[in-house]
């Protein structure tokens, strides 16, 4: 192999690596949350609609889904049962990471492309771009 060679071998090893982290990661947070969830005592596991975490009121604080077009999601929910974080890897398995307002919008988000580039937004309260990378 020559120079350049190595250098895209390690380039796509290097991204396969970050990828195959960051599914570990989502697979353990799941884990995590499914025996915390069938450990607790008075505690429902509904997998229904998928896996989830409630508080002692009944209000979904974690759930974990298979979406019907394929993406998997986890959505961490505050105490107000609104949406905070979100943890996805969609259809083509891009993984990504959504962190939401207050008021249900999407403030930062953070992904990878198919070409294995990573991604930031950060938006402000309007939805608009206050900064993008690359």
């Amino acid at each position: 192999m020559n120079r350049l060679e190595d250098e895209t071998l390690f380039e796509r090893v290097e991204r396969l690596e970050r990828h195959n982290y960051f599914l570990k990661w989502v697979v353990l947070s799941a884990t995590v949350i499914f025996l915390f969830s069938y450990g607790c005592k008075g505690k429902r596991l509904d997998v229904r609609q998928g896996l989830s975490v409630q508080d002692a009121n009944g209000n979904a604080r974690a759930t974990l889904q298979v979406l019907d077009d394929g993406m998997v999601r986890l959505v961490l929910w505050d105490e107000r049962t609104m949406a905070a974080a979100m943890v996805s890897i969609n259809k083509d398995s891009m993984p990504f990471l959504n962190l939401v307002d207050e008021e249900g919008r999407v403030r930062v988000s953070l992904g990878l492309t198919e070409d294995g580039e990573a991604t930031l937004s950060l938006l402000d309260r309007n939805g608009d771009s206050t900064f993008s990378a690359p």
